[in-house]
């Protein structure tokens, strides 16, 4: 809390992190993360500043360029003293973008709490389980990646549609097995 620009509170700040992937339905959502962020703010007796909300964002683009979470960590890093995510994934899914954020922590003394996962990077096996943590999570980003790869794949061999913009003269047409394309004779040339 600040009076006049002045702080008034003693309690060290965080700053609760929520993050939403691309059209991504069975993930924790944005009131859930929330609500717990808050409640392990105030069990570590910590002022809550504000939310660095992205939705529609994939954790593979770097923090630093996220439109919520970029902007506090590059303009308002005197704002907060700690990070709290409900867990890894919502900050980071490579080692690379997890360490970064480990080492930024580290260069401007904040820290990084994780309500699931239970890591705070202020503890001294905090940042050794926090990289453990970030290889399962790039591990699991790698095999949604080949999943998705893989079912198109599938999809283009059976002539079936994956989705996405329908070619010009082109219709998505459903049938039993899914979606396919075909002519669209009102594109046709006559």
């Amino acid at each position: 809390m600040s009076w006049g620009g002045a702080r008034v509170s003693n309690k060290p700040r965080a700053l609760g992190v929520v993050r939403l992937s691309v059209g991504n339905e069975n993930q924790t959502g944005e009131e859930t993360q929330r609500t717990r962020i808050s409640k392990r703010a105030d069990a570590e007796e910590m002022e809550l500043v504000g939310f660095a909300v992205d939705i529609d964002v994939s954790a593979s683009i770097s923090p630093w360029v996220r439109p919520s979470l970029g902007d506090w960590l590059n303009n308002k890093k005197d704002q907060f003293d700690h990070i709290i995510i409900l867990k890894i994934d919502r900050i980071a899914r490579s080692v690379r973008h997890l360490s970064d954020i480990i080492d930024w922590c580290e260069a401007n003394g904040k820290g990084l709490i994780s309500c699931e996962e239970g890591f705070d990077l202020s503890k001294p096996w905090g940042r050794t389980i926090a990289k453990i943590l970030a290889v399962v999570a790039e591990a699991e980003l790698d095999a949604i990646k080949a999943r998705n790869k893989a079912s198109r794949e599938t999809m283009r061999k059976t002539g079936r549609w994956p989705g996405g913009l329908v070619p010009f003269g082109r219709r998505a047409v459903k049938g039993d097995a899914g979606f396919t394309l075909e002519l669209d004779p009102s594109t046709a040339w006559r």
